[in-house]
């Protein structure tokens, strides 16, 4: 009798079996793992645009009085003088696309920053009631969609807008 080695027909076939399993197994795996990190990082982008805007938005609406605010259609403006050097701030919010703008001037100098980069349609609008400033804000990026409303407490004392 001859000894023959080697893989046979059956051998063969149940291997490649395990093989085509592991790999499917491997691949849905994989895709489900992209699917999720996506998710992700899509809602780390709106959670981004909430702190950002909220950050800006409060800082500007702090140092204004009620005087300072005006507010229209897709715009908010937030004008106010400051009380060491008398220098007057102004801070204009508004939608360009999908992007909330803040345009900063000062003693003629003008700074230009997004704010939040991924705004819906629309996703914009602020209103004054007495002292108390209102911007709510819709931020959204694949499946991820977040609105909130940033209500702030105007500066009541120091020095007027001019």
């Amino acid at each position: 009798m001859r000894e023959e080695s080697g893989l046979t027909l059956v051998e063969l076939l149940v291997a490649l079996a395990i093989s085509a399993l592991l790999t499917s197994l491997a691949g849905t795996a994989l895709r489900l793992f992209l699917t999720t990190s996506q998710a992700g990082s899509d809602q780390l982008v709106v959670l981004s645009d909430q702190r950002t805007s909220s950050f800006w938005l409060a800082r500007d609406a702090q140092m204004t009085p009620p005087t300072g605010v005006d507010v229209s259609p897709g715009t908010l403006t937030l004008t106010w003088r400051e009380t060491i050097t008398d220098g007057v701030h102004q801070s204009v919010y508004s939608q360009s696309s999908e992007n909330l703008l803040r345009v900063h001037s000062y003693e003629g100098m003008t700074s230009t920053i997004p704010v939040a980069r991924h705004l819906a349609p629309a996703g914009f609008s602020a209103w004054l009631e007495g002292e108390l400033l209102t911007v709510v804000i819709t931020s959204t990026r694949g499946g991820a969609s977040r609105s909130w409303s940033e209500l702030t407490h105007l500066r009541s004392h120091g020095q007027a807008t001019p």
